[in-house]
């Protein structure tokens, strides 16, 4: 099962997913998570009636964690509750933007049972992140995945983007050696395509 989370910090120059920026939309946040309750709560009973079990949930968006430290345990906490899943589940978080990983936000993740966690640079080359509109840094990257190797996921996944503006093979290399330095269970790479729907 997908669940998306279409709320980011700023929307980035490449995306067409549906995201909206927090800043102009966040005031429809907790609306939409209220929604997205009901349904999970609904499917869950749909799912029960069936007898249907759920093997994997993936948590993405836009950035799921952007909702605070309460709206993030009420979700996980309505999962649980809904949602018959086999024994050995797995639960996916994309933790996609480092800016958005607390210290408080990564315990409730690992509370819950998160299985995986996806950190996503897309690029550790600090001037393609201020052109792409990330509005975070490098080091962001690295302590967000510190602090999560230090809570202990069991896999954490990171996603890159090859084709960025400016970036050419030597910095992509770059970027490849300084995660491969990380030693991240998963690497995830997409090419860059931009989409009509893109920003």
């Amino acid at each position: 099962l997908y669940i998306g989370i279409p709320f980011c910090p700023t929307r980035c120059h490449y995306c067409s997913f549906p995201s909206f920026s927090l800043k102009k939309w966040g005031h429809l946040l907790e609306d939409y998570l209220q929604g997205l309750l009901r349904e999970i709560k609904t499917l869950g009973l749909v799912l029960k009636e069936k007898r249907v079990k759920v093997q994997n949930v993936y948590l993405g968006g836009g950035t799921p964690t952007i909702l605070s430290e309460r709206q993030l345990e009420v979700l996980l906490e309505m999962l649980e509750d809904s949602f018959p899943f086999i024994q050995e589940r797995e639960l996916t978080v994309e933790g996609g933007r480092p800016d958005t990983l607390t210290r408080e936000k990564l315990q409730i993740l690992k509370e819950h049972q998160v299985t995986r966690l996806s950190i996503n640079p897309q690029t550790m080359h600090e001037k393609t992140l201020v052109a792409i509109g990330r509005q975070h840094t490098v080091q962001a990257i690295l302590e967000a995945y510190g602090l999560a190797r230090e809570i202990g996921f069991p896999v954490i996944n990171m996603d890159l983007i090859v084709g960025l503006p400016g970036e050419d093979s030597f910095i992509l290399r770059k970027t490849l050696t300084e995660v491969l330095k990380l030693k991240p269970e998963n690497i995830t790479l997409h090419a860059l395509a931009m989409k009509r729907a893109a920003y």
